[in-house]
């Protein structure tokens, strides 16, 4: 009884707490919808690459890309470095001017001369291996992605 009472005295004090909780309500609110609005136009790559050390000079470096965001995104240009000097290299697809549609992937293979390269990995272990060797992948934004991913086949 007490409670009612004093509710009955101090109207401004709920309306302070209504005020409150509908201000608290309000941004959770904007906040969602911001999250929304960035994550529906996310743009971004997953790359992971097959390096076949075998001695073959043809098809022995394998880069597949996916489009994991959620509008299209074209590649600009594919960017390999050893030891941070760019390797040329020839690919045996068409992929500049090429867009990816969400969700769809591509697949290039390039040839690559490893014999400098496969002496390092022989002496060397393969996590200092992907140290030095790096992948980038630039988009049509302008933006480049990082290859995380190289696994090494014998």
């Amino acid at each position: 009884m007490d409670f009612i009472n004093w509710c009955n005295n101090n109207q401004g004090f709920l309306s302070f707490l209504l005020s409150c909780s509908t201000l608290i309500t309000s941004i959770v609110a904007i906040i969602l919808s911001l999250i929304n609005y960035i994550n529906e136009y996310r743009k971004r790559f997953s790359i992971y690459s097959i390096i076949l050390i075998d001695g073959s000079r043809s098809n022995n470096l394998r880069i597949n890309i996916v489009n994991t965001g959620n509008k299209p995104l074209g590649i600009q240009h594919v960017d390999i470095l050893y030891k941070k000097c760019h390797l040329n290299c020839n690919c045996q697809s068409k992929y500049q001017s090429k867009v990816l549609m969400p969700s769809e992937s591509i697949s290039l293979s390039f040839d690559l001369d490893f014999d400098y390269i496969k002496t390092f990995i022989d002496n060397h272990n393969y996590e200092d291996f992907t140290k030095y060797f790096n992948i980038y992948v630039t988009d049509s934004n302008g933006k480049k992605h990082y290859c995380k991913t190289i696994y090494p086949a014998f």
